[in-house]
């Protein structure tokens, strides 16, 4: 095994190859572009930062483990399935669904219950 080090930039014009395991120190950013739009981690933590939005472009699916949330801002805000085709969203405070066009409620086996623990259940429709 042979090694080298590089103590100041390196600029590489052309395309890289590796056959192994590229490695990088914690809290070394793989940067793109700007400094806005990085890859980072720590051994506990990713982040993948952007200046912009963050497109997934996958052919296929996207898919999450089971019993791993996707959050939005905080843990009790979020969507998470169980790997046994249950999904959950959760919410801290109010959950508001809303549809700019019909939208449908359905079941193919089994019931749609609707509990309010706190309060009365409301459904306001127009026809």
């Amino acid at each position: 095994t042979s090694e080298t080090t590089i103590n100041d930039n390196l600029t590489v014009t052309g395309t890289t190859a590796h056959t192994g395991v590229v490695t990088m120190n914690s809290g070394v950013n793989l940067q793109f572009g700007g400094a806005g739009d990085y890859i980072d981690g720590t051994g506990s933590a990713m982040t993948i930062a952007s200046g912009g939005d963050i497109s997934l472009t996958a052919t296929s699916d996207v898919n999450i483990p089971a019993s791993v949330g996707l959050t939005f801002g905080a843990d009790t805000e979020k969507i998470e399935g169980t790997g046994s085709n249950v999904l959950a969203l959760v919410a801290g405070g109010a959950l508001n669904l809303t549809g700019a066009a019909n939208s449908t409620w359905k079941t193919t086996a089994g019931s749609i219950n609707i509990d309010s623990e706190a309060s009365t259940v409301e459904i306001d429709g127009h026809s």
